[in-house]
């Protein structure tokens, strides 16, 4: 016990001295002077100025996927019908046919037009590439802007991409051995 109170005594002295301190004014309480910024030269763009022997790096060819089939390239396609039946067409204002091959994955897409409910576009695909493809819906929110909403055709075949079910174009040797019809169908 008495080693116990010796110890808080010698506790509370040693607390007391380090809170009271020394309270005169020294050097270590005024604010730092940042120091002055001296003027440099900042570095531009391209070539050292003056360097008469400088050749701008040459220009960079456009990017194109090999994978693309342009319909202008002469190479073979085949002429598709998309077609999509939403559940309520009246909140449907307009449609867009997206997905991983040449034309859907340009950022236009391809428009859909509505007739009867029923929204449909026509596109021309390779028919030796795998690809996947959805509807991007635009649905009236009673304002100025619309809600988007991604869609798949059920009756057209489909696959799993990070986990959302999306329509699928399986590849085939040529146009002849694809049922492209599958695509357009928007009822058993």
């Amino acid at each position: 016990m008495r080693r116990f109170v010796s110890s808080s005594i010698v506790l509370v002295l040693l607390v007391g001295a380090v809170a009271c301190g020394d309270d005169s004014p020294d050097d270590s309480q005024k604010p730092v002077t940042p120091p002055d910024n001296p003027e440099r030269n900042l570095p531009t763009l391209g070539g050292p100025s003056g360097d008469a022997g400088y050749d701008a790096p040459p220009e960079r060819d456009a990017y194109v996927r090999e994978d693309r089939v342009r319909q202008d390239t002469g190479a073979e396609c085949c002429p598709v019908t998309f077609a999509f039946a939403p559940r309520n067409p009246a909140e449907v204002e307009e449609a867009v046919l997206r997905g991983s091959l040449y034309p859907l994955d340009t950022a236009e897409g391809v428009p859909l037009q509505e007739t009867d409910g029923v929204w449909t576009g026509e596109a021309c695909l390779a028919p030796d590439q795998y690809g996947t493809y959805h509807y991007e819906l635009g649905l009236e929110t009673g304002g100025d802007e619309l809600f988007v909403s991604i869609a798949h055709n059920p009756y057209a075949p489909t696959a799993t991409v990070a986990g959302e079910l999306v329509n699928e174009w399986v590849a085939a040797d040529d146009c002849a051995s694809i049922d492209v019809a599958v695509h357009a169908q928007t009822s058993e």
